[in-house]
């Protein structure tokens, strides 16, 4: 709830479909990371670009630091000393009024989930904590919102789903996170996935398919 005030502070929308990615301990207790060492892991320049903020800029918050970015893509990154990562990012541009509904790019969500996958072990690594991570991938505000059900538009049909939010969850030791970035996107993924079309869902292994392929230049 915090997280999302620190978003609506800087006019991130969640009116119209977005894309949410939370990581962090499955039991949050007590402070992990200090503040100053949150925003020094930020402002980093290496893990800024790992995170897709390279043309962001870093805000500090009251527990901790936040990334945004508003060129060519909207996005919002939060991380507090509870070592609780929070990931926003708009499926449409900053000016639309809820118009006509594009069909939407269902697998490029893939991509947030492996940089913030990533980012978070590179952090927990840093600063040698060591616990069990809960990761959440959401796809949210998407009544009636059409996807394409494959990586190439003009080869795939659009999916929908009867839900307004879609949920994908997965558990991990942090010590285990830097390896297994890519396994745990892929799952998400086919979590993800599964609740649209009237088709047949795709196997695991269509899934791990599509997202290794998108996800070679990540």
């Amino acid at each position: 709830d915090q997280s999302w005030k620190f978003a609506q502070s800087i006019n991130m929308g969640q009116k119209y479909a977005y894309r949410e990615v939370r990581i962090g301990p499955l039991y949050p207790a007590e402070a992990l990371i200090t503040r100053e060492a949150v925003y020094e892991f930020l402002s980093d320049a290496t893990n800024g670009s790992m995170a897709g903020f390279a043309l962001g800029k870093v805000v500090r918050s009251p527990i901790g630091a936040m990334a945004t970015r508003a060129q060519n893509v909207e996005r919002f990154l939060n991380i507090g000393d509870l070592g609780i990562m929070h990931y926003v990012e708009p499926c449409y541009p900053s000016n639309y009024e809820g118009g006509t509904k594009d069909i939407l790019d269902f697998w490029s969500t893939a991509v947030p989930i492996l940089r913030l996958t990533r980012v978070a072990g590179a952090l927990f690594e840093q600063q040698k904590a060591s616990c069990n991570l809960r990761i959440e991938a959401h796809l949210r505000k998407i009544t009636g919102q059409s996807f394409w059900s494959g990586p190439n538009p003009n080869l795939s049909l659009p999916i929908t789903t009867v839900s307004d939010s879609v949920p994908a969850l997965s558990q991990v030791s942090s010590c285990d996170l830097p390896g297994n970035a890519l396994n745990i996107t892929v799952d998400l993924m086919y979590q993800l996935r599964w609740p649209f079309g009237e088709q047949a869902p795709p196997p695991m292994t269509n899934v791990r398919e599509v997202v290794q392929k998108l996800l070679a230049n990540v």
